[in-house]
């Protein structure tokens, strides 16, 4: 199983999700693709888009921003991949 986690903020309470995300994946076999793209939301669809190109089936995403947390799900949607937003 391949899961994207996209991280929004760099620091603290995100690096301690991932982290955990990667000892779970680590513990269960998981492929875990992760990328950080800072604050920046055009950053963000891009790494979701370069995720999804990946082939992941199952989208994490911590914080996303307001303005793209519709095209997150949008996109997530049209290639059947699941989505969970983490605030």
């Amino acid at each position: 199983y391949r899961v994207g986690y996209a991280s929004v903020d760099g620091g603290g309470k995100v690096d301690e999700v991932a982290r955990g995300l990667i000892l779970a994946a680590r513990a269960s076999g998981v492929e875990l693709l992760v990328r950080d793209q800072g604050s920046n939301a055009a950053n963000i669809l891009a790494n979701v888009d370069a995720l999804l190109d990946d082939g992941i089936q199952l989208l994490i995403v911590s914080q996303p921003h307001d303005c793209a947390a519709e095209a997150i799900s949008i996109r997530c949607s049209r290639v059947g991949v699941p989505v969970i937003a983490l605030d």
